[in-house]
């Protein structure tokens, strides 16, 4: 692979001693195979243009075996972080390009640490390169990302296990997972993360770094691929630990990936110069401590740019321009011809749709891919790169508009060469998705011949012709012909043909009842969306119009009022019945004060501290019924505390209610806009009623008399 191997030490620190944990730590979280997708969509390798076919040539028996895709090997795939799909490799079964498809694990196991937890170990001998695991989790979106990482510090979990995907998505290992979740951080790691694409899906590989001894402990760098607390202190122990974990930014040198340093051409300076730091000494930032020289790439650092650039456009942008730089500036023909071959134009569209508002990214892009040597439009054509250089030529910047086309009219120049079609077949993924399989014809196997068959002198054996015989001379002819009799060929009869034609003619009738029956189905059916696309219409003009209603944005700042008050008392009933009342207690107030001369008067844009006052005061005496209510139907919730009491009560200044001398947990800003979000998109409707009675309320923008017979107390707006 491009990715230097550092040498293993010279004496490495094993632990041979520490007991396994592997059923302790597996009772933690829940196991799971593969990742579990929030949505369908997630995961997914948005770019799969140029396919994902390799062109390595392997015979048994006579190649060497890492051709067949293996380590080493000029596999396109592989050099792309592609792993290959079975049935579309020339390679077949020899494919060693598909490890994490088949599982192809390390050796290792689970251990309990001094200081850092579990952890894992190497049980034997692990070359570099090697899959040790794969990193298994929940594939999330970046707002239940957030929602989760609030919620798991609510929960007082201290270990987070979530991990980057690519934009906007994250790994969720902390309660479903693999044990790929426990491997530790080092400031100096034998393993490294990588994003592979497999089939249609993005994954995460733990993957050695060099060679690993047995018992060693498995460890990657936090700082670059994990997600969770702010700065901790480390324990790894290296000769070179910078004393914390976290709290690094992406230039911070000290933290940086090999795979960048190698990409951007300074891994020697940075070791030379000692900028990577210590625990004593301060590490170094990328331009503004040091600036790395502009060196254009060779043929051979092209794969390792590659993966630099993949990597960085996911997790690490701020490396991107640096990496884009070095591109921009190469002029090697050869260096440039490997970019395309390594489905270079794929990569740009895709960097060129992900910082599409990013000017300068995008001129640097085509700054760069304007050098390449092209000879025809198929890789324009299959990476579909001109749609977002198309949309560059309506940019404000008028330099970069001109660049994109230019950029057009050269690729429109050029013609589409003729490529031999391959003979496909259908085979299915996981997902159902159709797989193309190309077809391989066995070759029969030439004879080898030796040595000594080569120098030996041939043999030939001599046979004796024999003289030619007279033939003997034909029989005389008969004087007359001899009669033939032809049999006469049965062919169906008339009842047979009339029967046939009947057969016909009533098939073809029936084909035609059936496309007539189809097409009015086909008819009804384009009725009913047309109706339901309409309903949708109107539906939609009619909530806006409720929007922008005065009712409706008074509702909303009553709503924000009640539900962060009555949040408070949240955790001591169902949320039904939270939410309920809440909406209840919400439309009762803002019924009264719909008929307030402020409201009359149209000043909604915001609640006087005097009205919020009177209705804190409400909200408090109804909240202490509804409570007492439920209480005597025995449907209040413990609170969190474990007191056997259950008598509430407000702290003194009356602004946090406490059950047993313990603050109730107040309402988040997620929960609270989510909530008042709710009611606006209901459009006014009343709450809906329980088991407890009914109550009647008007929608914001009605202007009846609103009436609670629940409860006796009494509000009016003023």
């Amino acid at each position: 692979m491009p990715r230097k191997v550092p040498a293993p030490p010279v004496n490495p620190i094993l632990i041979p001693d520490l007991p396994r944990a592997d059923e302790q730590a597996l009772s933690s979280f829940i196991e799971i195979p593969g990742n579990i997708y929030q949505n369908s969509s997630l995961g997914r390798w948005q770019n799969q243009d140029e396919g994902t076919s390799c062109d390595c040539v392997y015979t048994p028996g006579r190649s060497e075996s890492y051709l067949a895709c293996g380590d080493g090997s000029d596999c396109i795939n592989r050099l792309t972080l592609v792993e290959c799909i079975e049935g579309d490799c020339p390679s077949r079964s020899h494919c060693q390009n598909q490890r994490l498809q088949r599982k192809y694990y390390a050796p290792i196991g689970v251990v309990l640490t001094e200081k850092k937890g579990y952890g894992l170990r190497a049980e034997e001998d692990i070359a570099s390169d090697s899959l040790i695991y794969e990193y298994i989790g929940e594939v999330v979106q970046e707002r239940e990302f957030l929602r989760r990482m609030q919620k798991y510090a609510q929960e007082s979990i201290q270990h987070f296990y979530f991990m980057m995907l690519q934009k906007d998505e994250f790994i969720d290992a902390t309660k479903k997972g693999g044990i790929g979740r426990f491997a530790n951080h080092s400031c100096n790691p034998n393993c490294y993360v990588s994003k592979w694409f497999v089939g249609n899906h993005v994954r995460m590989g733990i993957f050695a770094k060099r060679r690993i001894f047995q018992y060693e402990e498995l460890t990657f760098n936090y700082n670059v691929d994990r997600y969770g607390h702010d700065a901790q202190e480390c324990f790894c122990g290296e000769p070179n630990c910078v004393g914390y974990i976290g709290g690094k930014t992406q230039t911070d040198i000290g933290v940086m990936d090999d795979l960048y340093l190698d990409a951007l051409g300074i891994t020697e300076d940075v070791e030379q110069l000692g900028l990577k730091g210590s625990r004593r000494r301060k590490s170094r930032k990328l331009d503004e401590d040091y600036v790395p020289p502009l060196k254009p790439i060779s043929e051979e650092d092209v794969p390792t740019l590659c993966q630099a650039i993949r990597a960085a456009s996911s997790s690490s942008k701020n490396m991107l321009p640096h990496l884009l730089n070095r591109l921009k500036v190469t002029e090697d023909t050869n260096a440039l011809r490997g970019m395309m071959r390594l489905r270079g134009f794929s990569l740009m569209t895709t960097l060129l749709g992900e910082n599409e508002h990013d000017l300068n990214i995008c001129k640097s892009i085509l700054e760069s891919i304007e050098r390449w040597p092209l000879l025809n439009r198929n890789k324009v054509e299959d990476s579909k790169i001109e749609e977002p250089v198309r949309k560059l030529t309506a940019s404000e910047d008028s330099a970069l508009a001109e660049k994109a086309k230019s950029l057009l009219a050269l690729w429109t120049s050029l013609s589409t060469a003729y490529r031999i079609p391959r003979r496909p077949t259908r085979i299915q993924d996981e997902d159902g998705e159709p797989i193309r399989v190309i077809a391989v014809t066995e070759r029969p196997e030439k004879r080898v011949i030796t040595d000594d068959e080569a120098w030996q002198a041939p043999t030939f054996k001599l046979t004796k012709l024999e003289e030619p015989q007279p033939s003997p001379l034909p029989p005389e002819s008969p004087a007359y012909l001899p009669t033939f009799t032809f049999p006469t060929l049965a062919g169906p009869s008339k009842t047979q043909l009339q029967e046939i034609i009947a057969q016909a003619t009533q098939a073809a009738a029936l084909a035609a009842e059936a496309a007539q029956r189809e097409a009015e189905e086909a008819e009804k059916e384009k009725l009913v969306a047309d109706a339901a696309k309409a309903k949708a219409k109107e539906r939609y003009k009619k909530k806006k119009t409720v929007k922008n209603d005065p009712g409706t944005r008074l509702l909303k700042l009553v709503g924000e009022v009640v539900v962060r008050y009555m949040s408070r008392y949240r955790d001591l009933m169902h949320h039904d019945t939270f939410k309920k009342h809440a909406k209840e207690l919400t439309h009762l107030i803002t019924g009264k004060e719909m008929k307030s001369s402020s409201f009359k008067d149209g000043k909604v844009e915001s609640l006087s501290d005097e009205k919020r006052k009177k209705m804190k005061k409400y909200i408090e005496e109804y909240v202490q019924k509804l409570l007492k209510k439920l209480e005597a139907r025995g449907k209040l919730l413990k609170p969190r505390s474990n007191g056997d009491s259950r008598s509430i009560s407000s702290s003194k200044d009356g602004s946090t209610p406490t059950l047993n001398g313990h603050d109730l947990v107040n309402c988040t800003e997620y929960d609270l806009q989510n909530f008042v979000d709710d009611l606006v998109d209901d459009e006014g409707e009343g709450p809906e009623g329980e088991e407890e009675g009914s109550s009647t309320s008007a929608p914001p923008h009605d202007h009846r008399t609103v009436s609670n017979t629940r409860s006796p107390v009494m509000y009016s707006g003023s």
